[in-house]
C-alpha cells in the first residue's frame, strides 16, 4: 500500500531522477497529512477558533497526493510546498497583536519550508523552483498585510506563543525528520539498488567480454567457414563451368579450345596449353593454346620422357615450380617479355592411364585450393579426352564397316552383272542350246552347259572349279587330267610365268580381258579370256575366275574389216576430194586426210567425236546445217559451191548422202568434196569459144 502510495504519478517511462522527485514529494504530502492530523487534534482543544489552518494543511497534502496520481506531478508538488508556508503564516498573522512582531518559531518554521522547492523540485524544472519560492516569499514578506487582516483575542493566544513555536518546531523538525527517514530509506534503497546495479553490471560486463571474446571467435570461425565456402564454391563453379563445355560442345576442337580458354581465365593465368598424347606417334602433341584473350597457333611435339612435360606425363603427378628456368617460357605482354613467376603441369588421368597434360603458365603463386581445382578436373577432363577417342575410333570403324558393305553390295552387284553378261554371252554364243533347262540350280550343270571353258583358282593357284569344256578341250595333250584341287602352274610348262602374272593381276584385284592364240592338238585358235577377282563375305580376295571362249571366226571377221577400214582410209586419203561423215548429233565420225590437213592449217583438229559446228563461224552454220540436216532427213543431193581461198577461188561440186542402218533408219551423214575448178574454168573456155564461133 505504502509503496503504491509513494509511486503516485510514476510512469513506465519515467525518468529515473524524476522518479526520486516523485517519490520524495509523496513522502512529504504523506508527512504534511499526518502532521496536520496531529496539529488538528491539538487546535480542536486549546485553539479551536484556528483549527482551520491545519485541516486546510491537511486537505492540501491530499490534493497534492490526488494530483500526482492524476499525473500532475509538477502542479502536485507545487501545492505540497506552498501548503505549509500559507498555513503557518496565517496561523502566525492569526496570533500575532497587530503591530506586533511575528512568533519568531513560526517565521522560522515558514522560512524553512519556503526553501523547500529547491529539494523536492529537479534542478530542470528551475523555472518552478523559482516561482513557488517567489510565492512563499511574498506570504513571509507581506506578513503585516497579513496581521492586520485577522481581529483575534490576542491576549489569549499570547499566553501560547511558546506552545507555538514548539508545535511550529516540532512539527518542522517531524515533517524534516519524516522527510529525511524517507530520503534515507529512498537512498538506502537506491544504494542497494545501485550496488546490485553494479554487481549485475560488473556480471554483465564479465558476461559481456565473454560474450565479446565469442563472438569475435565466431566472427573469424564465420570469416574462415566462409573463406572455406567461398573456395568450395570457387571450386564447385569452375567444374560445373568446365563441365558445361565438356558436355555441350561435340566439335573435339573446338571442345580444346574452349576447354584451355576457360582454364587459363578461370584461374588468372596468362597462357595454357593442352597437350593430347598421340597414339599414332607416340608423343604429346600441343592440340590447344591460349593467351593474353586470344587463341595461339603452335605446333608443337614432345616426346615421352623429354622435358618437365614429358616426365610429368611419365609420373603421372602434378608438377608445380616457382623457380620457372629463365629459359623456360617467355611469356610476351605489352610491357615485354617476362618469365612467368610459377608453372604449373598437370596430367589429366582416368583409369590409370594418362590422356592429356595442361600446362598453365602464371604471374603469380597459388593456392593450396587453386592446385585443387586442376586435381579435381583432372579425371573428368581425361575421361572425355578417352570417351572422345573412343568415340573416334567406334566412327572410324563405323565407317570403315559401312564401307566394307557398300564394297560388298557392290561386288554382288558386280557379280550379279558378271552373271548377266555369262548368260548374255551364253544367249549370244549358244543360240542352239535353247531347250537348256535355265531353272537347273546346280552350278556343275550351269558352267558345263556353256561353250565357254571356266576355271576357278584359290590363291595358292590350285583349281577349285573346272567345267567339262575344259577336260574335253584338253584331252590328249600335255594337260590331260587336270581336275579340281590340282595345282594349274605346275602343269603349264614353259608358258607357267606369262600364266602366273596374268593370275596375280587378278589376285591383286584387277580385271583381265584380252585375245591370245592358243595351238591345242595342232589346231590353231583365238580365245578371248576373262579373268576376274573372287571376294568372300568381306570383300576379302580368296580366288580368281578364269572364262574362255572360242573368238577365232569374231577374230578373223574383226581383222579383216580392220584391213577394209585401212583399205577404205587409204582409198579416201590417197584422193584430192574431201571427205568426212557424221553422226546424228553433228560429231564426226570418219573424215580423211585432205580435209584434216586442210582444217589444220586454220588450228582446227578434225578427229572422231568432234562436233562439226565447233570448227565452223556463224555464217557457215547458217549456211551448212540447214543442208546437214537435209542429209539427216533422209535426202540424197547434189549442189555446187564456191570457196574464197586467198586470190582465187575454188569452185565444189558436194554430194550429201545420207547414212543406213541395216533397218533403212538414217544414222548420218556423208559429205564428199570434189574440187572442179580446172573443169569448171574449161567449161566457161568452151562456153566463150562457143559464143565467139557463133558471132
Amino acid at each position: 500500500m505504502m509503496k503504491r502510495l509513494f509511486n503516485l504519478g510514476i510512469k513506465p517511462d519515467t525518468l529515473p531522477f524524476e522518479r526520486v522527485v516523485i517519490k520524495l514529494s509523496n513522502q512529504f504530502g504523506l508527512v504534511e497529512f499526518v502532521v496536520s492530523i496531529g496539529i488538528v487534534v491539538v487546535f480542536s482543544e486549546l485553539f479551536a477558533p484556528i483549527i482551520w489552518i491545519p485541516i486546510i494543511a491537511g486537505v492540501f497534502s491530499l490534493i497534492g497526493l490526488a494530483l500526482n496520481g492524476m499525473y500532475l506531478t509538477r502542479i502536485a508538488r507545487t501545492v505540497l510546498v506552498l501548503s505549509p508556508v500559507i498555513c503557518w503564516s496565517l496561523a502566525n498573522a492569526y496570533i500575532t497583536p497587530v503591530g506586533e512582531k511575528p512568533v519568531l518559531g513560526l517565521m522560522a518554521f515558514s522560512i524553512v519550508f519556503a526553501f523547500l522547492p529547491f529539494v523536492i523540485f529537479s534542478y530542470r524544472d528551475w523555472l518552478f523552483q523559482i516561482i513557488v519560492f517567489a510565492l512563499s516569499a511574498v506570504f513571509i514578506v507581506f506578513f503585516g498585510y497579513l496581521n492586520e487582516m485577522f481581529e483575534s483575542d490576542a491576549a489569549y493566544y499570547a499566553k501560547f506563543n511558546e506552545t507555538f513555536e514548539f508545535l511550529a518546531v516540532l512539527g518542522a523538525v517531524l515533517t524534516l525528520f519524516g522527510i529525511g527517514l524517507s530520503q534515507f530509506a529512498s537512498i538506502r534503497s537506491v544504494m542497494r539498488r545501485n550496488y546490485k546495479l553494479i554487481e549485475e553490471s560488473e556480471h554483465q560486463k564479465l558476461e559481456l567480454h565473454q560474450q565479446q571474446r565469442e563472438i569475435k571467435k565466431t566472427i573469424k570461425e564465420l570469416e574462415q567457414s566462409r573463406k572455406e565456402d567461398e573456395i568450395r564454391n570457387w571450386i564447385s563453379n569452375g567444374i560445373a563451368e568446365v563441365g558445361q563445355i565438356l558436355r555441350t560442345e561435340t566439335d573435339h576442337d573446338k571442345m580444346y579450345d574452349r576447354l584451355i580458354r576457360k582454364l587459363v581465365s578461370y584461374t588468372k593465368a596468362n597462357q595454357g596449353g593442352l597437350y593430347l598424347y598421340n597414339e599414332d606417334e607416340g608423343c604429346l602433341e600441343l592440340t590447344a593454346m591460349y593467351a593474353y584473350d586470344r587463341k595461339k597457333f603452335v605446333e608443337q611435339k614432345i616426346d615421352l620422357g623429354s622435358g618437365l612435360i614429358g616426365q610429368a606425363y611419365l609420373e603421372k603427378d602434378l608438377i608445380y615450380i616457382t623457380e620457372v628456368p629463365n629459359d623456360y617460357v617467355r611469356i610476351t605482354s605489352g610491357l615485354g617479355e617476362a618469365t612467368p613467376t610459377s608453372l604449373l603441369i598437370a596430367p589429366m588421368i582416368a583409369n590409370e592411364k594418362t590422356e592429356a597434360i595442361v600446362e598453365l603458365a602464371f604471374f603469380h603463386t597459388l593456392k593450396e585450393h587453386e592446385l585443387d581445382f586442376i586435381r579435381q578436373l583432372g579425371e573428368e577432363i581425361a575421361l572425355v579426352i578417352a570417351s572422345n577417342r573412343l568415340n573416334q575410333a567406334t566412327r572410324e570403324l563405323l565407317e570403315q564397316s559401312q564401307q566394307q558393305a557398300e564394297e560388298m553390295k557392290a561386288q554382288e552387284e558386280e557379280m550379279r552383272q558378271n552373271m548377266e553378261e555369262l548368260e548374255a554371252t551364253q544367249e549370244e554364243m549358244a543360240r542352239a542350246q535353247k531347250e537348256i533347262n535355265y531353272k537347273q540350280s546346280n552350278l556343275n550343270a550351269l558352267i558345263n552347259s556353256t561353250e565357254d571353258s571356266i576355271i576357278m583358282l584359290d590363291r595358292d593357284y590350285k583349281a577349285i572349279i573346272i567345267n567339262q569344256k575344259v577336260k574335253d578341250r584338253y584331252k590328249g595333250t600335255q594337260y590331260e587330267g587336270i581336275d579340281e584341287g590340282f595345282n594349274v602352274l605346275e602343269m603349264l610348262g614353259n608358258v607357267r610365268e606369262e600364266w602366273k602374272g596374268y593370275y596375280d593381276r587378278a589376285l591383286a584385284g584387277e580385271k583381265l580381258n584380252f585375245i591370245i592364240k592358243s595351238s591345242v592338238q595342232g589346231e590353231n585358235s583365238w580365245r578371248e579370256y576373262f579373268i576376274k577377282p573372287m571376294c568372300d563375305n568381306q570383300g576379302v580376295i580368296n580366288g580368281i575366275s578364269v572364262f574362255s571362249r572360242d573368238v577365232s571366226k569374231v577374230y578373223q571377221t574383226q581383222q579383216e574389216l580392220l584391213k577394209k577400214e585401212k583399205l577404205l582410209e587409204a582409198i579416201m586419203d590417197s584422193s584430192d576430194d574431201t571427205f568426212f561423215a557424221i553422226d546424228k548429233d553433228y560429231k564426226i565420225t570418219v573424215v580423211n586426210k585432205v580435209l584434216r590437213d586442210r582444217f589444220a592449217q586454220a588450228g582446227i583438229e578434225l578427229r572422231p567425236g568432234f562436233d562439226i559446228m565447233k570448227s565452223l563461224s556463224d555464217d557457215q552454220i547458217a549456211f551448212w546445217k540447214p543442208k546437214y540436216d537435209r542429209i539427216l532427213s533422209g535426202e540424197h543431193f547434189i549442189f555446187e559451191h564456191d570457196r574464197p581461198i586467198k586470190d582465187k577461188v575454188l569452185y565444189l561440186e558436194v554430194h550429201c548422202t545420207p547414212i543406213k542402218n541395216e533397218n533403212g533408219e538414217v544414222i548420218g551423214a556423208s559429205v564428199l568434196s570434189k574440187d572442179i575448178t580446172h573443169w569448171k574454168e574449161l567449161r566457161d573456155e568452151k562456153e566463150k569459144l562457143e559464143n565467139l564461133l557463133k558471132k
